[in-house]
């Protein structure tokens, strides 16, 4: 007959001990995986954050500067028959990166001050609202100084196209309700000095 051999219970001793430590050091470099893992990922998001944030000299709402009027001359508006209906400061923006930016990110504008956009052609135009905080009328003009359409009362921040209704050389552009306080209107001509 055979025995049955069993190991001594001193022999069973190390052996849970061995067991022991090694599920002890897997739950360790467990921790320490999860540890590394949510470094590089911090370190991943702050270098998207790096990559997405805007270069010197864009604009956001955030790193918006308070952009000042700068007075480049005066205009007028008169009827077709010349009678005087009113005058106001202007800025000119006659290249392409400032007549896209127009009055974009402005919080508010004086009531005797506009904007007056200057194009090299005359072709049918739209303006859109886009990061324009300040409700404008907007003022489509032809060559010769005559206003093609007035777009009233725009609404801030609408990305919707508004059209000249004709084709129009120049644009300005003043505080909603200015149209209709100084009675200006479709046929009436502008002038404008520079300062």
């Amino acid at each position: 007959m055979k025995k049955n051999r069993q190991a001594p219970e001193k022999d069973k001793q190390p052996r849970l001990k061995m067991r022991i430590a090694i599920f002890m050091m897997a739950i360790l470099f467990g921790m320490l995986l999860a540890y590394f893992l949510h470094l590089y990922n911090r370190s991943g998001e702050e270098q998207e954050t790096k990559k997405h944030k805007p270069k010197a000299g864009t604009y956001t709402e955030r790193n918006l500067p308070e952009i000042k009027f700068r007075r480049d001359g005066t205009l007028r508006f008169e009827s077709p028959n010349g009678e005087f209906r009113s005058e106001i400061e202007i800025e000119i923006v006659a290249t392409e990166f400032s007549r896209t930016r127009g009055l974009m990110f402005r919080k508010q504008m004086q009531e005797n001050r506009g904007m007056l956009f200057i194009f090299s052609s005359e072709i049918e135009r739209s303006f859109w609202m886009r990061n324009t905080y300040i409700p404008l009328d907007i003022i489509y003009v032809d060559t010769a100084g005559n206003i093609v359409h007035i777009a009233k009362n725009t609404k801030p921040l609408n990305e919707d196209m508004i059209p000249s209704e004709g084709p129009s050389r120049y644009v300005v552009e003043v505080n909603a309700g200015y149209t209709d306080m100084y009675g200006i209107k479709p046929g009436d001509t502008i002038t404008w000095q520079e300062d």
